[in-house]
């Protein structure tokens, strides 16, 4: 991703958590987000509530892409050229978490 294009959703994120912040019990679904348009990116961010046993797996098309402790402050950038979807899910060790997420031309779908 261009570091403008970087730049300018890093400033959104500030924003972004403070409308999107939701909390879940542990092993819900996060989010999931589809795409509209042929080009875009989106930006997943996990915000733990300290628990180390939560774990954050972020899956792209049913293969799990990215995974973190949600005890850690976490980023993940994708960048889309085709039809996909993205889903979160947590691990069902631990109390709950929190997320939120910035999408460019990409559409909330649960």
């Amino acid at each position: 991703m261009p570091s403008r294009l970087l730049a300018k959703a890093t400033e959104r994120i500030s924003q972004t958590i403070s409308r999107l912040s939701e909390s879940y019990t542990a092993g819900e679904e996060k989010t999931q987000l589809s795409l509209t348009g042929i080009h875009g990116f989106a930006i997943i961010v996990h915000m733990g509530d300290g628990d180390a046993g939560v774990t954050t797996r972020i899956y792209v098309d049913g293969t799990l892409w990215e995974s973190c402790p949600a005890n850690v402050f976490a980023k993940f950038y994708v960048t889309f050229t085709s039809s996909l979807s993205i889903r979160g899910y947590a691990a069902s060790a631990g109390t709950y978490y929190r997320s939120a997420s910035y999408v460019n031309g990409f559409r909330r779908v649960a």
